[in-house]
């Protein structure tokens, strides 16, 4: 695939702004858009939506990788908090009556390595998550007990490799598990007929093979009324700079075929603000008017971690 220009200009704007600014901070907001590859800021919030300074039980160094569910009438999210003391990832909850203003709740689960990107779901009447557990070489699955504030786990779905950004797809009956290798630009795919297994390889794994600009999932799969659509962050030269998507065109146990879509990327940082140098993460909805609304990570740069100081 040609690479647009911008996306190199980009680049190096992080380049150069990342030898005087040495902090990475995501912080997380709301984007709307009549299509997928026109979203913006939504008018009706204020960006950031969340931020690290808004957490008050950890010291927060940033937020990221935002995973949104609707249940019982109200908007909850998830998200990684990096936790600047323990230098680990935890998972956070927020909540909102409206879907745009969120309020910062808790820490909701910890494990003794990383956890990032949240992935929750509902299915059979319960809620999921499978949040990346790299660290630990295994993808393990938890389920709410109750909702939304205490996980436990439940099952472990693959191990032996550090999977990253473990995303699930179910597709007519059968269950899909795309799972990057961290750092080596691959894409793994699993299937499986039920959630807890057993799960193999798919006979067209890995689907992406030495590509870091479109290997690691980038958030929940979402379908604009023609099929499913995966969602890829770029990893290098830059980390985190845009999200990339690949429309699904052939899927089952035993086939796999996708094409990109034809805007590239879809998100990219903006230049300026919460989301100047680069945006990595996407949870979008399509609503019944055929609009979108979504939860996204950006990317600033800052020369000392913000936020309230913590004894």
């Amino acid at each position: 695939m040609k690479l647009p220009r911008s996306v190199f200009e980009a680049e190096a704007r992080y380049a150069r702004a990342r030898r005087t600014r040495s902090k990475t901070y995501w912080s997380i907001s709301v984007l709307e858009g009549l299509t997928l590859d026109a979203l913006v800021p939504a008018a009706r919030c204020r960006h950031p939506a969340l931020e690290a300074a808004q957490v008050h039980d950890v010291p927060a160094g940033y937020l990221a990788d935002p995973f949104a569910l609707q249940r019982d009438g109200a908007h909850f999210l998830f998200f990684e908090i990096y936790d600047r003391a323990r230098n680990k990832g935890l998972i956070g909850l927020a909540r909102s009556d409206d879907g745009f203003a969120w309020r910062y709740e808790r820490t909701v689960l910890e494990e003794p390595h990383h956890l990032s990107y949240p992935f929750v779901f509902e299915q059979d009447g319960a809620a999921w998550m499978l949040p990346e557990s790299c660290q630990a070489g295994e993808v393990r699955l938890y389920e709410a007990d109750p909702f939304p504030r205490r996980w436990k786990r439940v099952a472990t779905l693959l191990s032996g490799r550090a999977y990253v950004d473990p995303t699930l797809l179910s597709h007519e009956g059968w269950h899909y598990l795309f799972a990057g290798e961290s750092h080596k630009g691959v894409l793994h795919l699993f299937c499986a007929p039920r959630l807890h297994g057993p799960w193999r390889e798919h006979p067209a794994s890995p689907l992406v093979r030495a590509d870091a600009r479109h290997a690691r999932p980038a958030g929940r799969f979402v379908s604009d009324g023609t099929g499913w659509i995966r969602l890829a962050q770029s990893t290098e030269p830059v980390y985190g700079a845009y999200v990339s998507a690949w429309r699904i065109t052939r899927l089952g146990p035993d086939r796999y075929q996708e094409e990109p879509l034809d805007a590239y990327p879809i998100l990219r940082g903006s230049g300026d603000g919460w989301n100047a140098f680069g945006m990595h993460h996407l949870d979008a909805r399509r609503r019944h008017d055929g609009s979108w609304v979504a939860v996204a990570d950006g990317l600033d740069l800052r020369r000392r971690w913000p936020g309230r100081a913590f004894p």
